[in-house]
């Protein structure tokens, strides 16, 4: 009697530790309140969930109360990642960064993520201009220093536009401050790729002169 009380306990035990709350307990109202956090608290736990299609349609209502809600569009391209539209995770990935807000550079990497595995080089690099120019209006000078690099290599190496790479690669240049070693090899590196090409010249070991750090 014992050993099967044990086993009853045993088993409750990891019923208990394998629990998560069902989709329908999403619609409590004492549990979830209707207002838009709420709203992006329920649509947050069915993304966690997998039910990805509720999960998308809480956050399109969130949408309709905030529509420049970078973390609603987040989500959305995140639910779309997973169910494999990733046409459509672009989509709403691109829209958090033009919504601006802190979910801007994950957004925008997973959007340059999606559109560089899928060869859409020039929509990766338009999505970079995006993400440099929302680090310029917060102040994140190196963010918009590494998405003007970047914009600057799929120009040069996937585009062949070498005239666009070098106004990006100036670009990032004037974001370098004093001490910004490992900044400064980045465009270092970046413009040696660029004259490479720029002058037809094979690459090699030999690299352009260090960029100055003032």
């Amino acid at each position: 009697m014992k050993r099967q009380a044990a086993v009853v306990v045993c088993v409750l035990g990891l019923a208990g530790c394998c629990w998560s709350p069902r989709p329908t307990l999403l619609a409590d109202p004492l549990r979830y309140p209707s207002d838009l956090h709420g709203l992006k608290q329920r649509a947050a736990v069915a993304l966690q969930l997998n039910s990805l299609d509720y999960s998308i349609s809480l956050y399109r209502k969130s949408l309709k109360k905030c529509p420049e809600d970078d973390e609603a569009w987040m989500g959305i391209a995140t639910a779309r990642f997973h169910d494999g539209n990733h046409r459509k995770a672009i989509e709403a990935a691109r829209k958090a960064v033009a919504a601006g807000g802190p979910n801007a550079p994950f957004a925008a990497s997973t959007a340059i993520y999606l559109q560089t595995s899928r060869g859409d080089f020039a929509g990766a690099r338009e999505t970079a201009l995006m993400l440099a120019k929302w680090a310029e209006g917060e102040g994140q000078r190196l963010i918009a220093l590494d998405s003007y690099i970047l914009a600057s290599n799929l120009s040069s190496a996937y585009l062949g536009d070498l005239r666009a790479a070098r106004v990006y690669a100036e670009r990032a240049k004037q974001f370098l401050e004093p001490g910004d070693v490992e900044a400064a090899k980045r465009i270092q590196s970046c413009l040696y790729d660029l004259e490479r090409r720029e002058t037809g010249k094979k690459f090699g070991v030999k690299a352009l002169a260090p960029v100055s750090v003032k």
